[in-house]
């Protein structure tokens, strides 16, 4: 007997990718961005590779906890003032010496930091964020950030041309990840999370078993 299989049934994604490290997330991702992309994307046969997660634009806010007390105001409810003004996520971060710091996105109501020093943080309308903190562009990272084997990791999606034999064109991956890993800093790997091409192979497997003693 025969069984009909194509690998057209399968999508565009026939690889997923790990960047695992001990630094933090927004690094893990620099390094998938400036050290592995291209050299993925170089694969022929690649459509796309996309990095499970995004840079945003963003204002590093340090708050001065002194200048806080001298206005009245707590660090919670001038927190609220600023996500409200800038949008629903706020990445806090750690407790400092000189003070709290937080981050916290930019969009199309506070696009700039000169705009974020104006928003007012007492419910008065006298006390202008710039008045207790210090204001920096940065970027924050947005992600699906997860962990494995203990540590952080970024994920990585490999997309295929039409028409590419998956099989060929993973067994090319998984020696460009050999070769990329040799290139990376200390603690940092690219790991194989899942190869879907290894169902095409069992599945032409079974096809061959069937064929043989069918």
């Amino acid at each position: 007997s025969a069984f009909p299989f194509s690998t057209d049934n399968f999508q565009a994604s026939y690889m997923f990718l790990s960047v695992l490290g001990d630094g933090d997330p927004g690094t893990l991702f620099d390094t998938a961005q400036d050290r592995i992309v291209d050299q993925l994307s170089a694969i022929d046969g690649v459509a796309r590779v996309e990095v499970q997660g995004s840079t945003a634009d963003a204002a590093e806010v340090e708050i001065d906890t002194n200048l806080l007390a001298n206005y009245g105001l707590e660090f919670g409810n001038v927190i609220s003032r600023i996500s409200s003004a800038a949008s629903d996520d706020s990445y806090l971060g750690r407790l400092r010496d000189t003070g709290e710091t937080s981050f916290v996105r930019l969009n199309d109501q506070v696009r700039t930091v000169g705009e974020l020093a104006e928003v007012y943080v007492d419910n008065e309308g006298n006390v202008r964020l710039s008045d207790v903190a210090k204001i920096y562009v940065g970027k924050a990272i947005e992600s699906s950030v997860y962990r494995a084997e203990g540590k952080n990791a970024i994920g990585i999606e490999m997309q295929r041309e039409n028409g590419v034999n998956m099989i060929s064109l993973a067994r090319k991956t998984r020696e460009r990840v050999e070769e990329i890993n040799k290139t990376l800093p200390p603690g940092v790997k690219l790991s194989v999370d899942e190869d879907l091409a290894k169902y095409v192979e069992d599945a032409l497997s079974g096809v061959a078993r069937a064929a043989l003693f069918g």
